[in-house]
């Protein structure tokens, strides 16, 4: 018939090739060496690959945390792509997917991460606050990060006052904080490094604080807090980052209204953001206390006797003195009537016990009478009743002078 068919024999899916990144974000102010050219736009994830041979055709896609993920880009015949308005976060792995076809329907999968790049950022205290990029909180959510430096606080072996953050890369042999989980201690998505350029130690004069702030959506578990730590590779262990800091400088403050974790940290180090367990608040009364114990010691008992029988015996000695004191002074008591002098119910009959009614104008005559006979005789008669008056009622010098 003079047909023909050609057929070629296909050795497989299409080799093995590489991928790349190229991040483009817009810098911040703040930022050590940022390009004042390129503060604004959008960010955007420029793939590539090369050296797949025998691919004609591609899919490519990423995948992060629990389940997230953009779609999946199909029958790219190209050896690049951009993902425009893509926001990579601090801390967070992406994985990035392609998958290569040839003209027979082999495909090869090829999966590579792609990390957030370093951030470097001015730590003078020229910028108070500033803004690093968003966290993946474990309810999928964007978790804002801010850290707060005040001026000096770096001794001189920092002459460039500039803080680096970047994620936390394994592939490198940084520590999986995941390795370390237990029923009191969960790990999360924000993990990252605190560095300084070309500085392996450093003393910090005034710590610095981050702060986390989760939005009442990002965390809404009632019995797990977040708590920064640090790696302490000497030891090999996860220790709090409020541990770091001197006493005076220590701080740490959970908002559970607002969901906002604030710590501060005087370490450089690999840094991980843990679900740690606290114990819920008992809602049941407290005990009362229990009563102690009465004291049962005798000598205690022995002594306040003691200090009683004394007292008593005091007060007896008291009283026998008072007593005889006044009777000594009863019996040199003075008696008026062996001197000669009457009471005054004997020298006036009007002061005289007498029954009522019987005091009268007779009472008054007699006393009258009575003090009559104590005056000298007049040396004139007398020659009425006024004048008898008178003399009965002397003057006062007349009985001053009778008196002496």
């Amino acid at each position: 018939t003079g047909a023909r068919v050609v057929v070629v024999y296909s050795a497989g899916p299409p080799l093995h090739g590489s991928l790349s990144f190229l991040y483009r974000r817009p810098f911040a102010p703040y930022e050590y060496g940022a390009d004042v050219t390129s503060v604004f736009g959008s960010p955007s994830l420029a793939v590539s690959w090369d050296s797949f041979v025998t691919a004609t055709r591609y899919d490519l896609w990423i995948e992060w945390g629990h389940n997230l993920s953009l779609p999946v880009v199909s029958n790219l015949t190209t050896s690049d792509y951009v993902f425009l308005e893509f926001h990579a976060m601090l801390g967070l792995q992406y994985i990035v997917g392609l998958r290569a076809y040839n003209i027979w329907g082999d495909s090869l999968v090829v999966r590579k991460i792609f990390l957030h790049p370093k951030v470097d950022v001015i730590a003078d205290g020229a910028y108070k606050i500033i803004g690093l990029p968003m966290l993946l909180s474990q309810r999928q959510t964007s978790v804002q990060l801010h850290a707060v430096i005040r001026r000096n606080s770096f001794l001189s072996m920092n002459p460039t006052k500039v803080l680096s953050f970047r994620t936390v890369d394994q592939q490198v042999g940084d520590i999986d904080p995941c390795s370390s989980n237990s029923q009191l201690l969960r790990c999360t998505f924000m993990n990252f490094h605190v560095e300084v350029p070309s500085t392996q130690f450093l003393v910090f004069r005034q710590p610095v604080r981050l702060q986390f702030s989760f939005g009442r959506h990002g965390w809404e578990d009632l019995y797990f807090r977040p708590q920064l730590r640090y790696w302490e590779a000497y030891h090999e262990e996860w220790r709090p980052a409020v541990a770091s800091c001197p006493l005076g400088q220590a701080y740490e403050n959970w908002n559970d209204l607002h969901r906002i974790y604030t710590v501060s940290l005087c370490h450089l180090s690999q840094f991980a953001v843990f679900e740690y367990f606290t114990a819920p608040a008992s809602t049941t009364t407290a005990q009362p206390p229990l009563r102690p114990e009465s004291y049962s010691d005798p000598v205690l008992l022995v002594v306040i006797a003691g200090v009683m029988v004394m007292v008593l015996l005091l007060c007896a000695i008291f009283y026998i003195m008072r007593t005889r004191r006044l009777v000594a002074s009863a019996g040199n008591k003075v008696i008026f009537r062996e001197l000669g002098i009457r009471p005054v119910t004997e020298r006036l009959p009007s002061r005289r016990q007498t029954t009522a009614g019987a005091i009268g104008d007779t009472s008054r005559q007699d006393d009258a009478l009575e003090l009559l006979s104590a005056i000298p005789a007049p040396s004139r008669p007398v020659e009425n009743a006024h004048d008898v008056a008178s003399l009965a009622a002397p003057t006062s010098s007349t009985a001053q002078v009778d008196y002496q």
